[in-house]
């Protein structure tokens, strides 16, 4: 039986070609879709889940009164909160070094990945160690524990336990070496223990200092909100609202009144991937939400696959009826029926789900570049996940169609007294208006899409740095990088095609944030604080709204003078600030504001511009160790010869040893919205995917119908109907459902739309033409695809169709 249902299938195929490929590939572009998002989910998920900890872990992070997210503690939080709270088992603290110059066996070689700690760091991520033990390992200041890379550079075949290396000019003793190789929040190459006591002597009471991160062990299921309200009544409020209070001569409502008050937020080490309030641990957070857009555009587009199937199934009812009606006839239960079409839908999908799966390995090297993924189509760990796309394809496709087959009376079909089912020609409308619906929301997506990443490519950004190339600066422990920078600024200038040298903390696409309180009579304002040169606004063509700039002429602007932003002239709430004196939380130091700058985007569209002062590095002591851009404007003519002298220069008189790092301004600034350029792309490749789904599945459809009315339009012909005629009877049907799922879905993709243009604080109005454009253009592409198939009817010999009557 089986087989005989096999063959019936195959040959039921081969009759129907069409059908058949539309099917196909349709559902083949589907189930790609969805491996390709579960290989994503499954990679995205798997981060911290090796580390058994993974439940107990939990990442400080603290909001601040303007929103902002610091994913940073202060040194007295930890020792304070275990001390306080025995739910709080331990406590750990980070200070990423990132890369490092480091020298073993007389060679000298810059590797990345340096971590400084406190001792008890593999307590809190357990790797696995290859040599050694990591009991005990970082309790010696000299002690070092590398990863298996470190270890395969620097000593190849032989143990590492023992032996010496330098880093940063310091020996260390290798005790350990250990595996990494695991999707990690906080995944270092190499881990060297902090100096605790010399840390608590500097900052035990620097409350307001937040400069490490910071994660705590809980007792198993003891978080909860009242142990959250009683850490930041103990912590925040006891420790740092009170006593600064106190020293203003206040109170404590009246000073979070003044000041904004700051919360401590927890994120669980095994969501902190995807679901962090902070920023996800040093391996940085995954973008959910382009896996959310993701999973319902793959879910969606597979779904209209399955519609089509629906479709072509039930239209080609008339085709099978008399073949069920012979089989009931001859004893065939509805159930034999049922099993026979499911059978079909099986192998039909089956297929599909093979070349899905041929077409997902191919397509996975793009894939895996294009996401910066290192995906791999294990068979194996996604057999479950493979044979639930497959059943529910089957089920959703093949269901149905059964069903509605297999109810056919045989002694009606047998009779001739078969008619197509008005409840199926509503059932077909209704699938074929659904896949209209979403053709219309992906094609204004898109369109929505593509105008605001346009909108902010082409937006005026505040600066203009074109031919700016920013070097940055490797050893972060240089205590002499102001006086290395003044040096070079001297001796780099002769070299050719370098126009001007300046450098900046502020620098557009590069994160480095430092802000502290800023008072201004009863005003308090948490400011970004930018340490430049004197020319860092003039090289990137920053505008002057009002006042004056910083000059070296002047001594009290190497001391006192500030510039500030547009924002904070606002956040301020006056309308000339030249003059005016305020005072900054970093040092007590009181500034007095001579030039207010135009607003320019350091941080990309999502965030609000910060309020900024700018001041030179000599103005503020401490800020010169945060001088790490240097940037050079260089002659157009003469790029490439010019990089060449400057990376040669670099490497031999201001860093030896380091990697020269360097990118163009401009460039660096896109990359803040390289994720919506992605966006705008998958929109645009999802777009034309659905609507030829829908064109094809439309196509099929309404070849199914014609070819069952031809002896209908044959007789039109006969009786003097033109091709203009019969082609408006058939689109007139298609024209007004497509005309009402358009209309239907312009709410729906309005409020959705609207929804994601919430993520930019800078964004365009949603316009109402994209709207209009979809209704016009899907109804063309329906009339056009109706119209071509109607034609090809119409030249048909009326003889062949009515010789038989």
């Amino acid at each position: 039986m089986i087989n005989n249902w096999i063959k019936i299938a195959f040959r039921n195929f081969a009759k129907n070609k069409l059908a058949a490929f539309i099917n196909i590939f349709g559902l083949t572009i589907g189930m790609v879709g969805v491996i390709l998002t579960i290989l994503y989910w499954k990679d995205e998920l798997s981060y911290n889940q090796w580390n058994p900890e993974k439940d107990n872990v939990y990442q400080v992070v603290h909001q601040m009164d303007d929103g902002d997210i610091w994913s940073s503690g202060t040194i007295p939080e930890g020792p304070k909160l275990k001390e306080k709270f025995p739910e709080i088992t331990d406590y750990l603290y980070l200070d990423w070094m990132t890369g490092a110059l480091v020298e073993s066996n007389g060679k000298s070689t810059y590797l990345n990945g340096l971590l400084s700690t406190t001792s008890n760091f593999f307590d809190f991520f357990p790797f696995e160690f290859t040599e050694g033990s990591a009991k005990g390992i970082l309790n010696d200041l000299q002690s070092v524990a590398i990863s298996q890379e470190w270890k395969n550079q620097l000593f190849s075949e032989t143990s590492a336990l023992g032996k010496t290396i330098k880093i940063e000019g310091k020996d260390y003793i290798v005790k350990g070496v250990y595996q990494n190789n695991f999707n990690s929040s906080e995944q270092p190459d190499a881990v060297i223990p902090f100096n605790w006591n010399e840390l608590w002597n500097n900052y035990s009471t620097a409350w307001g200092n937040y400069s490490y991160k910071l994660y705590i062990k809980l007792k198993p299921g003891s978080i909860s909100p009242e142990l959250l309200k009683k850490f930041n009544h103990e912590i925040v409020y006891i420790n740092q609202v009170i006593p600064y209070s106190k020293e203003g001569g206040m109170t404590p409502e009246q000073y979070i009144e003044k000041y904004g008050n700051t919360e401590i937020l927890l994120d669980k080490l095994s969501d902190m991937r995807l679901f962090s309030q902070g920023d996800g641990g040093t391996i940085g957070k995954g973008n959910v939400s382009l896996l959310y857009i993701m999973t319902g555009l793959s879910i969606v587009i597979l779904l209209l696959s399955c519609v089509n199937f629906i479709n072509l199934s039930t239209a080609n009812a008339l085709k099978r009826a008399k073949e069920v009606g012979v089989r009931k006839a001859l004893g065939a239960k509805r159930k034999n029926v049922v099993l026979q079409f499911i059978l079909e839908s099986f192998i039909l999908c089956l297929f599909a789900f093979v070349l899905a799966l041929a077409l997902s390995e191919i397509l996975l090297p793009y894939f895996n570049e294009y996401f910066n993924k290192s995906l791999e189509l294990k068979f194996g760990s996604m057999l479950l996940y493979l044979a639930m796309i497959l059943a529910v394809v089957v089920l959703i496709s093949g269901l149905f169609p059964a069903l509605y087959l297999s109810k056919f009376q045989p002694l009606k079909v047998l009779k001739g007294n078969f008619s197509r089912s008005k409840s199926g020609v509503w059932v077909r409308n209704g699938l074929m208006g659904f896949q209209f619906f979403i053709s219309a929301f992906f094609f204004v997506g898109g369109l929505v899409v593509y105008m605001q990443v346009h909108y902010m490519m082409n937006r005026d950004l505040g600066f203009k740095a074109d031919q700016t190339a920013v070097v940055y600066m490797n050893n972060y422990k240089d205590t002499t990088r102001y006086e290395k920078y003044e040096l070079l600024k001297h001796t780099f200038k002769n070299i050719k095609g370098v126009e001007e040298i300046s450098s900046g903390m502020r620098v557009p696409g590069y994160m480095s944030n430092n802000s502290s309180n800023l008072m201004y009579l009863e005003k308090s304002v948490q400011a970004t604080s930018c340490a430049m040169d004197y020319n860092f606004l003039d090289l990137m063509n920053v505008k002057l709204v009002s006042g004056r700039k910083l000059s070296p002429e002047i001594a009290s602007d190497s001391t006192q003078n500030i510039l500030v932003n547009e924002t904070l002239v606002k956040k301020l709430g006056v309308k000339d600030p030249i003059g005016l004196e305020v005072k900054s939380g970093m040092n007590d130091q009181t500034f007095k504001i001579v030039g207010v700058v135009q607003d320019f985007f350091v941080e990309g569209f999502r965030r609000e511009i910060n309020p900024t002062i700018f001041f030179h590095w000599k103005t503020v002591n401490w800020q010169r160790g945060n001088l790490s851009a240097v940037l050079f404007k260089i002659n157009p003519e003469t790029t490439e010869s010019t990089l060449n002298e400057i990376e040669k220069r670099w490497k031999t008189q201001v860093e030896p040893g380091y990697p020269f790092k360097y990118s163009f301004i401009d460039q660096q600034f896109v990359r803040t919205y390289d994720q919506y350029k992605k966006q705008k792309n998958i929109f645009f490749i999802l777009t034309t995917v659905v609507v030829l789904i829908a064109l094809l599945g439309l196509f099929g459809l309404v070849s199914f119908i014609i070819e069952q009315r031809m002896r209908e339009i044959s007789i039109r012909k006969v009786l003097g109907a033109d091709s203009g005629d019969i082609v408006k009877m058939f689109s007139k049907t298609y024209v007004v459902i497509a005309s009402i799922s358009v209309t239907l879905s312009i709410p729906v993709t309005y409020y959705l739309m609207q929804k994601w243009l919430e993520n930019f604080v800078y964004r365009i109005e949603l316009p109402w033409w994209p709207f209009l454009l979809a209704f016009i253009v899907i109804i063309l592409l329906t009339l056009l695809v109706v119209s071509i198939r109607s034609l090809r009817a119409t030249r048909n010999n009326p003889v062949d169709y009515l010789k038989y009557e």
